[in-house]
């Protein structure tokens, strides 16, 4: 295995940022700053505030879509990163509409601005690409407001060929959320806070429609500190990395059994990591978390299939020897990775850290051949408790 930064790739340098060499006059570029911005956290817009992305099966685009929220940026803008486009490798897809309401002790703060466009938010893992209907569904989290508004949770879906936004139903639950997409089911799943949910993006019948929300079971879940949703579709299972619990599994084939979380051995850090990053491809869940030299990250695999339930071995999570290129971790570790680790593309996969603007992205190339082109789909206090 082997880590390396894509040269340009900083995002602070980009030229979607006003002002830099190759930017287009404003409005058509993100400010340093917004007025009424709250905050003005800048990193927010690919995920600083607890935030995350999702990976365009199709393009092999990464789309961060109206990240900011509560109080930390404004601007409900799309930004996608295109890992093969050097040196231009960031691209502004929206800009951010100005009907938000300044930041101030008072003011009408709502989960959309004016008539179409949704709100930023801290989007935790509400945030899922669905190739059924090649949109990304955005589920709502904490919409930009000074007390940190969570509800209505009103699902937008987001048409990176239209450049639009369309308002669809409201999901269930609160701000906590993690997704995943099961490719053999051809539908999204959802772990909240009070249970488990799959969601049929072709019920919604061109409009809201809640009855595309279907409950598979309640079970309460700990915090949202989580990773998002793993999924073996062909062996109809899913995994998530729940902070200080550890790995977890649900069996599609086994509702009855709930959430399970299996017996772990080997470099067992990642089960105390943040929102890490997890997918599910070649047969084995990888991870990205902490390394074992601070202030660092590095990838972890296991082979789950057959292991962690009563009479099987443990799963054995196993971490890479020690890579001087592992990116930097910075503030990222506080408010998590989530899907911001994606791939295979090209064999190889990417981090993009939203430590804050100035990271290079990293490259990782594994000792394995990863053949599948898999998506992902599946804050303010690292313990903060779902709601």
């Amino acid at each position: 295995m082997s880590w390396a930064a894509l040269a340009s790739s900083k995002f602070k340098d980009s030229d979607i940022w006003c002002g830099n060499a190759g930017a287009p006059a404003p409005p058509d570029c993100l400010p340093t700053s917004l007025t009424g911005g709250g905050n003005n956290l800048r990193a927010s817009v690919i995920g600083l505030a607890w935030g995350t992305g999702c990976l365009n099966t199709t393009t092999g685009k990464f789309i961060f879509p109206r990240l900011g929220g509560h109080a930390d940026w404004a601007g409900n803008q799309v930004v996608s990163f295109d890992a093969t486009a050097s040196p231009d490798f960031w691209s502004l897809d929206k800009n951010y509409s100005t009907a938000y309401t300044p930041m101030a002790p008072t003011g009408s703060f709502l989960y959309k601005y004016g008539t179409n466009d949704p709100a930023s938010v801290h989007s935790y893992g509400a945030v899922c690409w669905m190739p059924t209907v090649s949109r990304v569904w955005s589920g709502g989290g904490i919409y930009w407001s000074p007390g940190g508004s969570s509800t209505p949770q009103v699902g937008f879906w987001w048409d990176p060929a239209g450049l639009t936004w369309t308002e669809k139903a409201t999901r269930p639950g609160g701000y906590g959320c993690v997704t995943g997409w099961d490719s053999v089911g051809s539908r999204m799943i959802l772990r909240l806070a009070a249970g488990v949910w799959a969601y049929d993006p072709t019920l919604e019948n061109g409009g809201p429609n809640a009855g595309a929300y279907t409950q598979l079971f309640a079970q309460s879940a700990g915090t949202v500190a989580s990773s998002m949703l793993a999924i073996d579709a062909p062996n109809r299972k899913t995994y998530r990395i729940e902070k200080n619990v550890g790995l977890r599994m649900i069996d599609f084939n086994n509702l009855g059994a709930h959430e399970r979380t299996l017996t772990t051995t080997g470099d067992t850090a990642i089960n105390g990591a943040t929102a890490p990053g997890l997918l599910y491809v070649d047969n084995r869940l990888v991870a990205l978390g902490p390394s074992s030299v601070a202030g660092r990250f590095a990838v972890y695999t296991a082979t789950v299939e057959g292991h962690g339930l009563p009479g099987q071995d443990p799963v054995q999570w196993v971490r890479d020897p020690v890579d001087a290129n592992e990116p930097a971790v910075g503030i990222a570790i506080h408010n998590g990775i989530w899907a911001n680790f994606f791939g295979p593309i090209g064999g190889k996969y990417y981090f993009v850290n939203n430590d804050n603007d100035d990271q290079l992205v990293g490259e990782y190339t594994p000792t394995w051949t990863a053949t599948t082109h898999t998506v992902n789909e599946v804050s303010d206090v690292a313990v903060e408790v779902l709601a």
